[in-house]
């Protein structure tokens, strides 16, 4: 199973870097023919949602693409929700490997649901 970072979604649709926006396009188009799944965790969701609602603040985009873009992405990869044990792995992750608590999150939520890419 494979899970997506925020920075990927964002870039892909950040069209003030169209270099970084083309390849994280192909890329995200890339992950559809492969034999395993791509599942978008809960907390990227929520990320990138927020980066949306910051750029309609600051008129980059519109507002009403923040919600075109939101369905788009919740109607192109199954959402998976965190458990209560994800933040104890959280916390061991962050402890251990000097992560920061929102990566570490993010990694333990992949843990939990049996991502084996990130």
């Amino acid at each position: 199973m494979n899970a997506i970072d925020t920075n990927l979604f964002v870039f892909a649709v950040d069209a003030a870097v169209p270099e970084k926006q083309l390849l994280a396009q192909e890329f995200l188009k890339s992950l559809f023919p492969q034999p395993a799944p791509t599942v978008l965790r809960w907390q990227v969701a929520v990320e990138f949602c927020a980066v949306l609602r910051k750029w309609a603040r600051l008129g980059r985009i519109p507002n009403d693409r923040v919600d075109q873009e939101r369905q788009l992405l919740m109607s192109s990869y199954p959402l998976i929700l965190p458990t209560a044990k994800v933040i104890d792995i959280s916390f061991d992750l962050a402890t251990r490997d000097s992560l920061s608590h929102w990566d570490s999150l993010l990694i333990a939520a992949c843990i939990a649901a049996g991502v084996d890419t990130l």
